[in-house]
Parts: C-alpha cells; sequence; structure tokens
C-alpha cells in the first residue's frame, strides 16, 4: 500500500568484483557497497557493521558504532541513524509506541541533516539513501497508527529517494529489496482491490528480486529475508516462510523480531510445541517482551492447554501501552478460549469488545455464528 503509485526500474547486473577491491578487511560486499556509492570503504564498512549489531539486538554496540562513525565522519547524520534504528526496532518488538518521543527526535534530526547534505555535492547515493530510509521508516511508523493518507505520502517520498539512488548507483544491491517489495506487493494489492487494475502479475519477479538483495545487499540482507518471510506466508507456503526464519535464527539468535516471525510461522504449520520453545527463548532473551504472550495464549489454545491460554492472554491484556488494533485482536482471542469451553455469554462478551476497539471482521462472524446458534436453539 505505501508504494502504489510510482513504478521502479530494473536493476542492472552485478559487477564483479575486481582483483584490488579484494584487498579489504572488509567482507566483499562492504567493498562492492563501497564502489557502487563511491564513498570509503571503511564508512561503508563500520555503517555495516553497526547495522549487524541492531539486527542482533545488541543495541548499545550498534549506538556506539554510529557515534563514532559520525566523530570521523560529520555531516552525514549517521548518529541520528542509528538512533532511529535502535527505536524503531525496539518499538517493532512489541509493536507498540514506547519510546516514540526519542525516535521522533533522533528522525527528525537525520532528516534535516540529510537535506542540508543532499544540498552539497558528492555522496549522492548514500544520502538518498538514508533519507529513504528515514521515510520508509516513518511511514511505517504511521502506517502502524492507522494514518494511511500520510503514510502513503512517506512511502512515495522514499521511492522517489529511491530513484535517485538508482541514477547515481545502479549498482547498489540494496536497491534490489525495493523492486522486490514493489512488484509482489503493488500485485497482491491491485489483485485484493476492485479499484485499482490488475496489471501485470509480478510476484515471482519480486521474489527473484528480494533474493538478489538478500544474496548482494549490504545494509538490507536481513530485511530481504524478512520481506521474503511475508510474502511465503502471502502465498501460503509456510514450510518455505521458515526456511528464512531460520536463517535469520541462525546468523541473529537474539532477534525478536524475528523470533516472533518465526513462532508466527511455526504456529501456521501446526508445530505447537516448536512454537512454545521458540517463544521460551524470546522470554529468556527479552522477559519485558510484551507480544510474545498473545504467542502462547494462540499456542496453548491451538493445544487446548486453555487455563494457560487464559492466563496468557490476560497477561497481554494487562500490558497499558498495548495498541488498539492488538488489544482487540486479544479480546477476539480471548472470545475464542471461551467459544472453546462453551461458555457463549462470555464468549460473546469478549468479541463484542473486539468488535468495539477495532471493528475486528473474525469477531463479527463469531457473534453472527453466536446469534445463528441461538436462534437455532443450539445453546
Amino acid at each position: 500500500m505505501l508504494i502504489l503509485g510510482l513504478a521502479m526500474a530494473q536493476q542492472a547486473d552485478l559487477p564483479e568484483m575486481s582483483v584490488e577491491s579484494a584487498n579489504t578487511e572488509w567482507p566483499a560486499k562492504v567493498v562492492l557497497a563501497a564502489d557502487a556509492l563511491d564513498m570509503e570503504v571503511d564508512f561503508i564498512g563500520r555503517a555495516w557493521k553497526g547495522t549487524e549489531h541492531i539486527y542482533g539486538r545488541e543495541y548499545k554496540k550498534g549506538q556506539d558504532v554510529w557515534f563514532e562513525l559520525h566523530q570521523d565522519y560529520p555531516g552525514r547524520a549517521v548518529q541520528h541513524i542509528g538512533s532511529v534504528l535502535v527505536y524503531q526496532s525496539r518499538m517493532m518488538e512489541n509493536w507498540d509506541f514506547v519510546g516514540e518521543d526519542q525516535y521522533r527526535y533522533h528522525s527528525r534530526e537525520a532528516t534535516r541533516q540529510l537535506e542540508e547534505a543532499i544540498e552539497e555535492p558528492g555522496n549522492e547515493g548514500w544520502e538518498h539513501f538514508a533519507m529513504a530510509g528515514m521515510l520508509g521508516i516513518e511511514s511505517i511508523n504511521v502506517f502502524r497508527k492507522d494514518e494511511y493518507v500520510t503514510a502513503v505520502g512517506k512511502g512515495i517520498d522514499a521511492l522517489n529517494h529511491i530513484q535517485k539512488v538508482k541514477e547515481v548507483a545502479p549498482d547498489f544491491a540494496d536497491i534490489y529489496l525495493c523492486d522486490g517489495l514493489y512488484k509482489y506487493w503493488r500485485t497482491v494489492v491491485a489483485q485484493s482491490s476492485k479499484a485499482i487494475p490488475d496489471g501485470v502479475d509480478e510476484r515471482q519477479d519480486g521474489i527473484a528480486d528480494m533474493k538478489l538483495a538478500e544474496k548482494n545487499a549490504v545494509f538490507l540482507g536481513p530485511g530481504s529475508s524478512i520481506g521474503l518471510t511475508y510474502s511465503y506466508i502471502e502465498e501460503d507456503q509456510y514450510k518455505t516462510a521458515l526456511t528464512y526464519t531460520n536463517k535469520l535464527k541462525q546468523n541473529y539468535p537474539s532477534s525478536v523480531i524475528n523470533l516472533l516471525l518465526h513462532a508466527r510461522v511455526q504456529l501456521y504449520l501446526r508445530r505447537y510445541n516448536p512454537a512454545l520453545k521458540t517463544l521460551d527463548r524470546v522470554k529468556a532473551v527479552a522477559p519485558e517482551n510484551q507480544r510474545m504472550h498473545y504467542y502462547y495464549s494462540t499456542a496453548y489454545l491451538k493445544k487446548g492447554a486453555l487455563v494457560k491460554a487464559h492466563a496468557s492472554v490476560d497477561t497481554y491484556l494487562g500490558f497499558s501501552d498495548v495498541t488498539t488494533y492488538y488489544r482487540g485482536q486479544a479480546w477476539h482471542r480471548k472470545g475464542d478460549l471461551y467459544y472453546r469451553q462453551k461458555n457463549y455469554d462470555e464468549a460473546e462478551k469478549a468479541y463484542k469488545e473486539a468488535v468495539r476497539l477495532t471493528g475486528y471482521k473474525p469477531s463479527k462472524k463469531r457473534l453472527d455464528k453466536i446469534k445463528e446458534m441461538r436462534k437455532a436453539g443450539e445453546i
């Protein structure tokens, strides 16, 4: 939805790494990215290292790397970019907005500094890529608040900056992810909306581009794995989706974002005990995490452990900063538990609360079902 309305050009093939480029302490993909962006290998390598720390949930180490990079390369907004990545990662773990004030401060400062840098010649590829990242993150942030028009606007602005990257650094592999996401989700959204012409089905082309990014991107390789996971979930290819979360779990074993996604895919595959073990890993890594309790309730419900399921969803509902949408989703889960226990009066109350909060469609269907059962004298 965030990327409708703009077509993105195909990328050229990635260049072969030269002998000179191979003579470095950094991985080949770092050297290739620096070559493509016409920037210092040291800068790209250290930025890559800081990003890797954040993917691995080593937030303090990541912030330290970005801060030191800022001291050595002033004027590139890197200190604020690192903080934006950390605060948004923490919020994405819980799908909440705790820490948003800090995020907004660093996002504003990063955007301001990048706008100033873009006015000066040099480093255009990096600056437009970083600006696209800041705008893309903000589009997701406001989208989670149901501010869809603002989100679309931010997304389109981000794509405009990605187009600038393509013009000045066409061999920068990270922009393959942007191509892939656009092609895949443009097709999905168009096919689900009567207001948008279907056009050419580019889902497989989009997946192919995401795979290229996963293999070659310097900053967005793990993000490409997550993008592929969601795409294969959309395709109902859960076993394939699991291969990507498994890969991330091996490379970033403490990533709460990936662990929760991994548990979701396991639940789709009805692997309830493995899902519970994954959630236990989340609890060990981040005992303060809230979202895991919702998934615990789902796994226990599927297993028939209803007492534990009730306790888990009650814990989740007890947190004050759960967003309205997910609070409604949790009340639906509470209704499912009562429904399974044939306590239809309490189920009805829970479903009505979900509808009151968010108009949750699955709850509306359940309420209609209960109404039909009452009318038929079945309950």
